[in-house]
């Protein structure tokens, strides 16, 4: 005959392994919904239609080189251009900290914002942002939003899909 005292003991055993992989399998699932609210409360933030606008109209301005830039869109001469850049690439900078940190993974992050817009904003801004790095001795400035950018091109690599996206409307390549 089996000693109740001999069942107790072993439910206690198993019990144990059973609590832990349930407390680590909560854990899981509570870190992956806190990296989806994360990645979904700053793409919201591009999401808004008023952000939306910002960003196509920073596609658009216009410039021949460097100190065309600045005569047209430094923070002393076009506050709001200064003020929008800032907004966007603040956005971008911002996922490129919560991507870096493993706070939020990439697949959800191309999923929610794509590749499209932060693409088109780099590439149109990038030669602007290098130099401001160069000249003012800032080589942190918008680095997570580059380092954003080299991880879309992985995933978008991982998808199968070409490194670059194909700027249609011509964003990227307007003076």
């Amino acid at each position: 005959m089996i000693d109740i005292q001999t069942v107790l003991t072993y439910l206690t055993l198993i019990s144990i392994p059973v609590g832990v992989f349930y407390h680590i399998t909560t854990l899981r699932n509570a870190e992956k919904a806190r990296s989806t609210q994360l990645a979904t409360y700053v793409s919201n933030k591009l999401q808004d239609l008023e952000r939306s606008k910002i960003g196509i109209e920073l596609l658009e301005t216009k410039w021949t080189d460097f100190n065309d830039f600045l005569s047209k869109y430094d923070s002393t001469v076009n506050v709001d251009n200064y003020a929008k850049r800032t907004l966007i690439f603040g956005i971008y900078d911002e996922l490129g900290v919560l991507l870096g940190k493993n706070l939020i993974d990439i697949e959800t992050v191309y999923n929610l914002v794509g590749a499209q817009r932060p693409s088109f904003m780099w590439m149109k801004f990038e030669p602007i942002i290098i130099e401001l790095r160069k000249r003012y001795a800032t080589p942190q400035q918008h680095y997570w939003f580059e380092y954003l950018i080299k991880e879309m091109k992985k995933e978008r690599i991982r998808r199968g899909l070409p490194e670059n996206i194909v700027d249609a409307d011509a964003y990227t390549t307007r003076t």
